[in-house]
C-alpha cells in the first residue's frame, strides 16, 4: 500500500462501515451507562427540588342537618346537602375562621393563609378535605389542625348566633300574643292567640334541641397528617429514558467519528490488504504443545505455505489484539510443515511470550544482545527448543529487559545477525511490539521480509490505517491481515493474566511458579 492511497482508503473505510445504535452502545458501554445513570440521578434531584412543599391533610365529616336547621334550611335532599357542603367549604376560608387561625399559630396573615390553605369537597358526600402546604411538614400539620379547630369554634358561634336570633324572634312573637290575650281574654281571638303561643313555644323548643344536637355541625374530624413523600419514580424513569436517548446519540456520533473494524471487509478497507481470515480467541497462550490451535490451524497453515522463507514480523496496531498467540500458532504451523523455525520474543517491554512459556534464560538478555550487538555471532545466542508435538520443535529466543537508541554500528551488526538467523533457520517469526506503542524498533520492520498485521474486531480503523502506513514507510510488505475476535469474558481473563506479567513488583520466579 502506498502512502498516496491512504486518503482514498480512509474515505472508503468510512463509507463502508455503518455502525448501528445498538452496536455503538455496546462499544461505548461504560460511558453510555454513565450518561444514563447521571441523567437518572439529575432528573431525580430536579424532581425532589421542584416538588411542591409537603402538604398536611385534614378531613372534616359534616353532620347531616335536620330540615329545620338554620344553616341548611329546607328539605334534607341531595341537592340541599350539596349546597350545604359547598357553603361550609367556603366558610372554612372565611375571615372569621382564618383570623382565629392567625391568632393560634402566629407569623402569618389572613392573605398568606389563603395562599397555603385549600379546601375541597367530595362528590356525593358531605366531607371537607383541608390541605395546608407550609414551609415544613410540622408547620403544615399545626396550621391544618388550627383550621379544623377554628372552623368548629366559628361554626358553633355561628349556630349560637342564628339560634339566639331565631329565639329572640319567637319570643317577640310570643310577647305580642300575650298582649293580645290580655286585651281580649275570651272569645275566638283569645283562642287563636293561645294556639299561636303554643306553636311558638314548640318552635323555641325545636330550636334549642337542634342547637344542642347539631352543635358545631361536625360528625368527626380526622387529625391532620403529612403523607410520606414517595420516591420520585416518574422523574427517575423520565431521566433514564432521556439519558438512554442521549447516550445513544453520543455513542452513535462517536462511532461515526471513530469507525471500527467489525468484519473482514472493514479490515481490508482499513489496511489496504486482503484479510487472511478470522479466528476466535482461544484464551491466553500457555504452551506450544497442541499448536496450532483449532481456530488457527487452517489459516496459519495457508499463510505458512504461501509465505517465503525468511523473517516474518507479527505485529499489531495496539496491544491486546492477539499478536503473541498468532505468532506462536504461525511458528507451530511452520514446524509441522517440516521447517526449522525460530520464534523470537521481541516484545522488550512485556516479554509476554517468554514469561508465559517459562522460557526466559538466567541471563535474560538474548534479544537485547541480538538487537544491540553484544553477541558477536549467532552461535552466541542459544535458542531454547520447545515442543509443538513430540516430532516437531519450535526454537524460542526469549526477550531481555531494557534497550537503547539505535546507532549505525548497532544496525549494521544486527543486519549481519539477522542474515545468520536466515541461514540457520527456514523461518524466523518475530513477535514484535505494537506499531503504535512507541516501542517497536524500526529496524525490526526494515529487516523483515514480510509482516502479518493482527487486527482485533473493534479496533479503530484509524489505528489500523496508521499501522499499515508505518509498515509501508519501513518498506515491509504486509503478507496478510488476520482478524481476531474475542468475547468480553476472555478479554477480562487476558487482562488479569497481563497485569502480573507487566507488574515490576512481582519477581519472575513467583510468576513462573504460578504458571507451572
Amino acid at each position: 500500500m502506498s502512502q498516496t492511497d491512504a486518503p482514498a482508503q480512509s474515505s472508503g473505510a468510512r463509507q463502508g462501515t455503518g455502525t448501528g445504535p445498538l452496536t455503538a452502545l455496546r462499544r461505548y458501554a461504560r460511558s453510555s451507562a454513565a450518561i444514563v445513570v447521571v441523567a437518572g440521578i439529575a432528573s431525580a434531584a430536579v424532581g425532589v427540588l421542584l416538588a411542591p412543599a409537603p402538604s398536611a391533610r385534614a378531613v372534616i365529616e359534616l353532620s347531616t342537618p335536620s330540615s329545620s336547621n338554620l344553616l341548611a334550611p329546607g328539605s334534607a335532599n341531595d341537592a340541599t346537602l350539596t349546597r350545604y357542603t359547598a357553603q361550609r367549604a367556603a366558610f372554612v376560608e372565611s375571615d372569621p375562621v382564618l383570623e382565629q387561625v392567625v391568632g393560634a399559630v402566629g407569623g402569618l396573615t389572613v392573605q398568606q393563609l389563603r395562599g397555603i390553605v385549600t379546601v375541597s369537597t367530595s362528590a356525593g358526600s358531605n366531607t371537607l378535605d383541608v390541605g395546608v402546604a407550609a414551609a415544613t411538614p410540622e408547620r403544615s400539620e399545626l396550621i391544618a389542625g388550627a383550621v379544623v379547630d377554628a372552623y368548629r369554634a366559628q361554626t358553633t358561634a355561628q349556630v349560637d348566633a342564628l339560634t339566639d336570633a331565631a329565639l329572640s324572634a319567637v319570643e317577640a312573637s310570643a310577647d305580642e300574643q300575650r298582649e293580645q290575650l290580655q286585651l281580649v281574654p275570651t272569645g275566638p281571638a283569645a283562642s287563636a292567640a293561645a294556639t299561636t303561643l303554643a306553636g311558638l313555644a314548640q318552635q323555641a323548643n325545636e330550636l334549642r334541641t337542634d342547637r344542642a344536637v347539631f352543635g358545631d355541625g361536625v360528625e368527626f374530624a380526622r387529625t391532620a397528617v403529612v403523607p410520606a413523600p414517595g420516591p420520585p419514580l416518574r422523574e427517575v424513569a423520565l431521566g433514564l429514558v432521556v439519558g438512554l436517548g442521549l447516550a445513544t446519540a453520543v455513542a452513535w456520533l462517536r462511532a461515526d467519528r471513530d469507525p471500527r473494524v467489525e468484519d473482514e471487509d472493514g479490515a481490508a478497507l482499513a489496511s489496504g490488504t486482503a484479510p487472511l481470515g478470522t479466528v476466535s480467541d482461544d484464551g491466553p497462550l500457555r504452551t506450544l504443545r497442541g499448536l496450532p490451535g483449532p481456530t488457527h490451524t487452517p489459516l496459519a497453515s495457508a499463510l505458512v505455505v504461501t509465505a517465503a522463507d525468511g523473517v516474518l514480523l507479527v505485529t499489531s496496531a495496539r496491544r491486546g489484539e492477539g499478536r503473541t498467540t498468532t505468532a506462536a500458532n504461525l511458528a507451530a504451523a511452520a514446524a509441522r510443515e517440516g521447517r526449522r523455525v525460530l520464534l523470537v520474543d521481541a516484545d522488550l517491554s512485556r516479554s509476554t511470550l517468554s514469561l508465559v512459556l517459562g522460557a526466559r534464560s538466567p541471563g535474560g538478555a538474548e534479544v537485547r544482545r541480538l538487537l544491540y550487538g553484544d553477541a558477536e555471532q549467532w552461535a552466541d545466542v542459544a535458542p531454547v527448543p520447545r515442543y509443538v508435538d513430540p516430532a516437531h520443535f519450535v526454537h524460542v529466543v526469549v526477550a531481555g529487559a531494557g534497550g537503547r537508541d539505535d546507532t549505525p554500528a548497532d544496525l549494521a551488526r544486527l543486519r549481519t545477525l539477522v542474515e545468520g538467523a536466515r541461514a540457520e533457520f527456514d523461518l524466523v517469526v518475530v513477535d514484535a511490539e505494537p506499531l503504535l506503542g512507541g516501542g517497536v524498533p524500526a529496524v525490526l520492520a526494515r529487516l523483515s521480509d514480510a509482516a502479518v498485521l493482527v487486527v482485533r474486531k473493534g479496533t479503530s480503523q484509524a489505528a489500523v490505517r496508521r499501522a499499515s502506513q508505518l509498515l509501508d514507510l519501513y518498506g515491509t510488505p504486509v503478507r496478510a491481515v488476520l482478524l481476531t475476535a474475542a468475547s468480553s469474558h476472555r478479554r477480562q481473563r487476558r487482562a488479569r493474566l497481563a497485569r502480573p506479567l507487566s507488574s515490576p513488583r512481582r519477581p519472575l520466579a513467583h510468576l513462573l511458579r504460578r504458571r507451572a
